[in-house]
């Protein structure tokens, strides 16, 4: 990898789908700003037993196989759609977007095997008043939240 080191996959490192970890230095490079993986629990691998979906759970997949990630400089609505749209040009084919994550905004990605590449999975995410994360708008309704400019 040209972008990231092993210690930013933190516990994960083995554990890293080969896929993902090509398309996320790609990104990084496309992206030319730092991208920096989230530091929350569970944004790289996950425990979720054999029947949760997302590809953070290496109980379903054998491996992580998505990486929730924060690119710098995601500041307006055309900076979310640059990132959305270079995400499926290195080939994701499952993205959502968090306009409220901080201290950027950021992007759950993954290579998702189910899906064909012109027909990722997408969704945004948003937090209510009440500061609860939402996973069930759609990708454009969250790039949406972002400010003009």
């Amino acid at each position: 990898m040209d972008y990231f080191t092993d210690s930013e996959f933190r516990q994960w490192v083995e554990s890293m789908d080969p896929e993902l970890t090509i398309k996320l230095d790609l990104f990084r490079h496309r992206w030319g700003a730092p991208v920096t993986i989230s530091p929350v629990t569970g944004a790289i691998g996950r425990h979720s037993g054999p029947n949760a979906a997302t590809g953070h759970n290496v109980d379903k997949w054998g491996n992580v196989k998505a990486i929730d990630v924060m690119p710098a400089g995601i500041e307006t609505r055309a900076d979310a759609e640059r990132a959305v749209r270079l995400a499926r040009e290195c080939g994701f084919r499952d993205i959502g977007f968090y306009p409220h994550w901080h201290p950027p905004p950021g992007l759950h990605l993954g290579p998702r095997p189910t899906n064909r590449m012109e027909r990722p999975a997408t969704w945004g995410g948003y937090r209510d008043e009440a500061g609860k994360q939402h996973t069930n708008i759609s990708l454009q309704a969250a790039i949406d939240l972002m400010p003009e400019g």
